[in-house]
C-alpha cells in the first residue's frame, strides 16, 4: 500500500490562519451590533462607515459609479408588492409597535425555515404560476383588513410557491435592498485582492444601509445560510443559491438609449458575475456583518458627546434669554406697571415711583425723576438753600465806607 503525500503551500495556511484570526478578532472585539445602538449613534456610525468604505476602495484604486435607478413598474393599488420597506413597516407598526422587519417577510421566512430547508431545489424551483398569482392577489386584497388570513394562506402554501413570493417581494422593492447609493460599492468588493479587506468592506457597507434595509438583509442572509447548510439534502450549494438570489439583490442597470446593444449585454454579464460573487460573500460571512468596529463606535460616541455638549450650551443660553424675556413680558403685560428709582443722595433717601409701559424709554424715566425731584420739599435742603441765597444777597449789596473790606 502506498501513500501519496500532498504538500499544501505554506502561504495558503498563513493566509487562512490570518483570516480566521481576523474573523475571531472581529467577533471578539465587536460585540456591539448596530441595531443595539441609539438612533443618534446609528446615524453617526452610518456616516463614518461610508467614509471608511470610500477610503478602503481608494486604497486599491477602485472608484464605484453611481448607477441609474432601474425602471420599476408599480401597480397603482399595490399595498405589498412594490411598496417600500418603510411604508410596510409604518403599516405593520400600527399593529406591532417596534417592529423591525415587515410582517409579510417574517411570515414567509418563518414558513420556509420551518418547512423548506430540506426541500430539494428550494429557491430554484419555480412552483405553480397560477397558484402564485392567486396568492399574490389575495395578499394584496387582505393584507390590511385581514392580516391573519394572509398569514394562514402563507402557512398553507407550498414552500416553492412561497419562495417565489419572497424573490418577487425583494425584486419589486422601489429602492433595492442594497440601495442604489451603495450597490456599486458592493459590486466592487470582489475586486479587492485582500480577503480581510473584503470582509471589512462588506461589514461597513451593511452598517451604512438604512435600518429597515439592514434588518431585512440580515434576516435574509441568515435564512440563506441555513439553506446552504442543508446542501447534502436540498442540493442547493452556496453557488446555486447565490446565482438565484443575486438578480433580486442586484437588479440589472438601466440601459442607455442608443445602438450599443453589445456593450449593454457585456455589462449585464459582468454585473451578473460580480453580483453572484458578492452574494456568496454575503451568505458566507453573514454572521460577522452588522458588528460595529470598536474604533468606529468610539469615534461616533465622541462626536455625539461633543454635539450634545454644544447643544446643551446653546439651550442654556437660550433658556437664560427666554427667562429674562419672560420676566420683562410679564412685567409689561400689566397696564399699571411701576418702577421705583432709588436715590443715592443723602438728601433724598426715598425712592421715586415712575409709571411705565412697553413704550417708555430710559430718557422719559430720567425726565420724570427730575421733575419729581423739583417738586420734593426737603426742610434741610430748603434751609440750606435759603442761607445760600441770603449770603449771596448780602455779598452783592452796596458797601458803606465804615464796613471793613
Amino acid at each position: 500500500m502506498s501513500f501519496k503525500v500532498v504538500k499544501w503551500p505554506l502561504t495558503m495556511f498563513v493566509v487562512l490562519n490570518d483570516i480566521d484570526k481576523e474573523l475571531a478578532a472581529l467577533q471578539r472585539n465587536s460585540n456591539v451590533q448596530i441595531g443595539d445602538l441609539g438612533e443618534n449613534d446609528r446615524n453617526l456610525v452610518r456616516s463614518l462607515a461610508i467614509i471608511e468604505v470610500a477610503a478602503l476602495l481608494d486604497t486599491y484604486g477602485l472608484v464605484p459609479t453611481r448607477r441609474r435607478k432601474p425602471n420599476r413598474k408599480k401597480g397603482k393599488d399595490n399595498v405589498v408588492f412594490g411598496a417600500s420597506l418603510s411604508t410596510l413597516l409604518e403599516l405593520d407598526r400600527r399593529r406591532c409597535p417596534g417592529l423591525k422587519v415587515p410582517l409579510i417577510f417574517q411570515w414567509i421566512l418563518h414558513h420556509l425555515h420551518s418547512n423548506g430547508l430540506r426541500e430539494e431545489g428550494l429557491m430554484r424551483l419555480a412552483g405553480s404560476v397560477q397558484k402564485v398569482q392567486i396568492l399574490k392577489a389575495e395578499i394584496e386584497r387582505s393584507y390590511v383588513t385581514s392580516p391573519t388570513l394572509v398569514e394562514n394562506l402563507i402557512r398553507q402554501s407550498s414552500v416553492h410557491d412561497v419562495s417565489v413570493l419572497l424573490k418577487q417581494l425583494v425584486r419589486h422593492l422601489p429602492e433595492p435592498l442594497l440601495t442604489n447609493s451603495h450597490m456599486d460599492c458592493f459590486l466592487q468588493v470582489p475586486n479587492i485582492p485582500n480577503v480581510q479587506d473584503q470582509i471589512n468592506t462588506l461589514n461597513l457597507l451593511v452598517l451604512a444601509l438604512p435600518d429597515c434595509h439592514r434588518e431585512l438583509l440580515q434576516e435574509l442572509l441568515y435564512f440563506l445560510a441555513k439553506v446552504v447548510e442543508e446542501e447534502d439534502v436540498n442540493r442547493m450549494s452556496i453557488g446555486n443559491v447565490a446565482m438565484i438570489v443575486a438578480p433580486n439583490l442586484f437588479p440589472p442597470p438601466r440601459l442607455k438609449k442608443g445602438n450599443h446593444k453589445q456593450n449593454d449585454i457585456a455589462a449585464e454579464v459582468t454585473v451578473a458575475a460580480m453580483s453572484s460573487k458578492v452574494t456568496q460573500l454575503l451568505i458566507k460571512y453573514g454572521n460577522f456583518l452588522g458588528a460595529v468596529p470598536p474604533e468606529l463606535l468610539a469615534q461616533a460616541r465622541l462626536q455625539n458627546r461633543r454635539s450634545s455638549n454644544k447643544h446643551a450650551k446653546r439651550m442654556g443660553r437660550k433658556q437664560k434669554g427666554d427667562k429674562q424675556k419672560n420676566l420683562k413680558d410679564d412685567f409689561l403685560s400689566n397696564g399699571n406697571s411701576v418702577i421705583r428709582v432709588q436715590m443715592s443722595s443723602l438728601r433724598h433717601p426715598n425712592s421715586i415711583a415712575v409709571a411705565v409701559t412697553d413704550k417708555t424709554t430710559a430718557g422719559e424715566v430720567v425726565e420724570r425723576v427730575a421733575d419729581a425731584l423739583d417738586q420734593m420739599v426737603d426742610p434741610r435742603h430748603q434751609t440750606f438753600a435759603s442761607e445760600q441765597q441770603e449770603n449771596r444777597t448780602f455779598l452783592q449789596r452796596p458797601r458803606t465806607t465804615s464796613e471793613p473790606s
